[in-house]
């Protein structure tokens, strides 16, 4: 499953105003924007292939900056592993375990406390999740 399908999964199911957000609005911004009952979220969506979740070095640095301790912002990293949807606080990106390759950083999934929900998805969990 690509990005592309997880974004539909999550515009169908979340309630509030959900929105992809296109990469012009700026280097290594999540791909989307939540917010519902005064909690705004980004969310960066992802693949996992094998055990490694690949990030921009951009997104990176644009969740580092955003999560820094002075701004605390809501970002959420989610990803389809098989037919599972994962995520978890991207305050908690290991950054210091990630592979480092040439333009894109890989991360293995076993570095990172993730919640997971297997089909049928319980999107009423998923949405306390992330709001």
């Amino acid at each position: 499953m690509k990005e592309n399908a997880l974004w539909s999964l999550i515009r169908r199911n979340i309630k509030g105003h959900c929105q992809r957000v296109e990469n012009a609005v700026g280097l290594g911004t999540p791909d989307v924007n939540c917010c519902y009952e005064d909690i705004e979220v980004w969310i960066e969506l992802k693949i996992v292939k094998g055990n490694l979740i690949y990030f921009e070095w951009s997104q990176i640095a644009w969740i580092k900056q955003r999560t820094h301790e002075k701004i605390n912002g809501n970002v959420l990293i989610m990803a389809r592993h098989k037919d599972d949807i994962i995520a978890f606080d991207a305050r908690f990106l290991p950054t210091e375990k990630l592979k480092r390759k040439v333009n894109k950083a890989g991360l293995d999934i076993r570095d990172v406390n993730y919640i997971r929900w297997p089909k049928p998805y319980d999107w009423k969990e998923i949405q306390e999740y992330i709001y």
